[in-house]
């Protein structure tokens, strides 16, 4: 029997050695490196673990623009966007929030557009996420313009090369530190190492910190094999084709690895 591991990633507290991801900082590093965002992010977790204080004056209404890949099968996006709203309700601060969902590694011209018109707006602060090379570059215009603060979702890991110019925050799960601790587990069931597959998210971040952290921390356990690693488009279509054409070219597998929920329900649809 086939076992799919579905690579949904929890923010952990455990200490671990972090594998390399270039032109990022792993969380440890970053907040080792720059000691006062230590001490931001504590304020920052009690804040969020505590029942919410309204805010009692009257406030101008923010404009929140939130662009990300909402339309897959997982309810992430969606549940991140409605628990942000219910906090904001919870303060008693006023909001007017415009959301666009568009499809992973599809939809790059309407991606582009609500991107743009949330700056052309005058949004106050704008929810987006990175993954490709065409993400960075967008991305690089928003901080040059200095008005609209940044928030990324689904990466905790700062890039290096905006040292001085960070976005507003980070948010999201530990990629690596999940990765890891996956890892780890697999290599405790299979003691004597086991022949495994991993099927990528598209090329750029993700596959970066969820695929060859794992593979990295896989490898430390010389009995384990590495069969086979395809890409994908991101969805369950690709993820179906990748992890048909694994199992049959080696039917021995002791699982796939997939590196994002809709990619790993394709695999689990091709057994």
């Amino acid at each position: 029997m086939y076992h799919y591991l579905l690579g949904i990633m929890l923010l952990v507290t455990v200490p671990s050695a972090q594998a390399s991801l270039n032109g990022y900082w792993s969380y440890d590093e970053f907040l080792a490196r720059y000691p006062e965002q230590k001490a931001l992010t504590a304020t920052l977790d009690k804040q969020v673990q505590a029942d919410p204080a309204p805010m009692q004056r009257a406030l101008a209404p923010i404009k929140i623009s939130v662009v990300v890949p909402g339309q897959q099968i997982s309810d992430y996006w969606q549940r991140n966007v409605r628990a942000f709203e219910r906090r904001l309700q919870a303060l008693n601060i006023p909001y007017q929030l415009k959301e666009v969902t568009t499809r992973p590694n599809n939809d790059i011209r309407e991606q582009s557009a609500s991107l743009y018109a949330a700056l052309r707006d005058g949004a106050d602060y704008l929810v987006f996420t990175l993954n490709s090379v065409r993400h960075r570059k967008f991305i690089n215009h928003v901080l040059s313009q200095k008005k609209t603060k940044l928030i990324l979702q689904n990466i905790t890991t700062p890039v290096k090369a905006w040292q001085g110019n960070q976005p507003f925050l980070y948010v999201g799960f530990d990629h690596q530190r999940g990765s890891q601790l996956l890892a780890d587990y697999y290599q405790t069931r299979y003691p004597k190492g086991a022949s495994y597959s991993v099927l990528f998210f598209s090329q750029g971040y993700v596959s970066d910190a969820r695929g060859d952290t794992f593979i990295e921390t896989m490898s430390r356990h010389g009995d384990s094999q590495l069969v086979s690693a395809y890409y994908t488009k991101g969805d369950q279509h690709s993820g179906y084709q990748a992890a048909k054409a694994m199992l049959n070219n080696n039917p021995q597998l002791d699982f796939i690895y997939a590196c994002a929920t809709d990619v790993a329900f394709g695999a689990i649809e091709s057994a």
